[in-house]
């Protein structure tokens, strides 16, 4: 059956395949890369690129109708694999193969989803699409390029990632920086490459090149073997991702290409942990430097406010000593508990439809971390605290902050990990009453800067109540969440170390605020 069903998506491929194999891998990767740059930062196309009225006047939402950066990621594997090194005889610059492509990739697409997609995994469907789609509706921008320096920038991480890497936590961004701002003008950088930027030397950029770049041949054999026509295509692991600067000849000249210069941004961010988690003393290290961060976050975020904040504190129990939680806020009518945590969904979880199993499993170690936060609750209630006396009158709303988005949305899985949740904290005897008089929320670090600042203009109760009372809003994540409940207020919201990054980049950003 799978046999029959591989053979007829096959079907679907066939037409793209025949279609990408009349042009040059150079034009193609050309091509992907300007119209991502139009999408995510709305650059002019170049002349030579045929662009139809009706796409050039369209809205964002239209445009990615037509031609998302998804997509765009998923073509330009494609054209690698089929494209020609030399002579091509057709070319995407003009508007009616260019849609021609993305039409079939679109078919075949849709045919897999047709194939795989049912009654019974269509949320595990929602689940893979939003991990695929809303990561490339989040532009680049400074405020999360700082937040992962500061967090890999501490003297430990920095330790980590230079015996890694070979390159300190500021070198690495700095090169990198240097790299992506060349990338936004365009697609190509000519060999030898020449750097006039103090401190930045041959031997540092030699050293990033070889974590980041990758040769074209070895690139194709890579994506050949990585390539499946079945669920997983368009969400499987990708070499494109992890090495996004290709070294190859482009129009006839040795050059490192990057059609995708967003995923070089996200290497040089959250990708660099695929580098370093590995080292004996990482997990420690950054789980500490997660939770420093996030203290960052909440004191910058409140200050000049009667907001107090108050860091973990050990305590004792017997002969055991114990850790409480992470942070609390406390603004005199209620308080935050806050709990940080560096999990990451493992791929798998991203790209398997067929089987759920790795879900439940992430969906199990989530909620070992909401009832870790309830254990530590008791405890603060039970006036075991040294540094935070019990007090009934403040209402309590735990929250577990995330380094990265889980998307856990939609009443199945919410219903899944209470019931996880539920079950464990009856094997412990812990008060079942805490998860109505205390609900839970989890938030990425990415929402939680906005969140921080909001409880400061309305306080934590007028926040947190809606959100994790109301059936629906619970099942929402917070940044809809605050569009909907909070706009007015959160066009007070700012970047919160945009004179770290400024002072970061001012070799080559001279001074000038990067808008994020």
């Amino acid at each position: 059956m799978e046999e029959k069903k591989n053979e007829h998506i096959f079907s679907y491929y066939k037409p793209l395949r025949n279609h990408l194999y009349k042009i040059k891998v150079d034009d193609g990767l050309f091509i992907v890369w300007a119209y991502i740059q139009h999408l995510q930062f709305n650059q002019g196309f170049p002349p030579e690129i045929e662009v139809i009225p009706e796409f050039a006047k369209a809205d964002y939402i239209q445009k990615i109708r037509w031609s998302s950066p998804w997509e765009l990621e998923t073509l330009a594997k494609e054209v690698i694999l089929n494209g020609h090194d030399s002579v091509g005889e057709k070319s995407l610059t003009r508007w009616n193969y260019f849609s021609g492509a993305l039409n079939k990739l679109k078919a075949l697409e849709n045919e897999i989803g047709g194939q795989y997609t049912n009654t019974e995994n269509i949320l595990v469907e929602m689940f893979r699409i939003a991990h695929r789609q809303f990561p490339w509706q989040m532009n680049p921008n400074g405020t999360f390029i700082i937040r992962h320096y500061k967090i890999y920038g501490t003297a430990e991480m920095s330790k980590i990632i230079e015996e890694t890497t070979g390159l300190n936590t500021k070198d690495l961004y700095t090169v990198g920086m240097v790299f992506i701002g060349a990338y936004l003008n365009r697609p190509a950088i000519k060999q030898p490459i020449n750097v006039e930027v103090r401190n930045i030397t041959t031997e540092k950029i030699d050293k990033f090149l070889s974590i980041f770049s990758i040769s074209l041949t070895d690139l194709k054999h890579s994506l050949q073997s990585e390539h499946q026509l079945n669920s997983r295509y368009g969400y499987a692991y990708s070499s494109l991702r992890a090495r996004p600067i290709i070294d190859m000849m482009y129009r006839g000249e040795p050059c490192y290409v990057c059609p995708l210069p967003t995923l070089l941004y996200w290497q040089i961010t959250n990708g660099i942990y695929y580098s370093i988690y590995k080292h004996p003393l990482f997990d420690k290290s950054f789980g500490s430097s997660f939770q420093s961060y996030v203290g960052d976050v909440l004191i910058k975020a409140t200050q000049d406010s009667e907001i107090q904040i108050y860091p973990e504190q050990q305590y004792k129990m017997g002969k055991d000593s114990k850790d409480s939680i992470d942070w609390i806020v406390s603004d005199g009518d209620s308080i935050l508990f806050v709990e940080c945590k560096t999990k990451r969904l493992i791929f798998t979880t991203k790209s398997e439809i067929e089987d759920t199993e790795a879900i439940q499993n992430e969906l199990n170690k989530m909620s070992d971390f909401v009832v870790q936060c309830y254990k530590t609750i008791a405890d603060y209630q039970n006036g075991h605290y040294p540094h935070f006396s019990y007090d009934s009158k403040l209402k309590l709303y735990p929250v577990i902050v995330t380094l990265e988005h889980w998307y856990v949305f939609g009443g199945k899985f919410l219903a899944l990990l209470d019931q996880m949740i539920e079950q464990k904290m009856r094997a412990l005897n812990l008060n079942l009453d805490l998860l109505k008089t205390s609900p839970y929320a989890i938030c990425a670090v990415e929402d939680f800067e906005v969140v921080a600042q909001l409880i400061k203009i309305v306080g934590i109760r007028k926040f947190m109540e809606p959100k994790v009372s109301d059936s629906e809003k619970r099942e929402w994540e917070f940044g809809p969440y605050i569009n909907s409940e909070f706009k007015d207020q959160a066009k007070q919201v700012k970047s919160l170390f945009n004179d770290e990054y400024d002072a970061l980049f001012a070799e080559f950003l001279a001074g000038r605020r990067r808008k994020s």
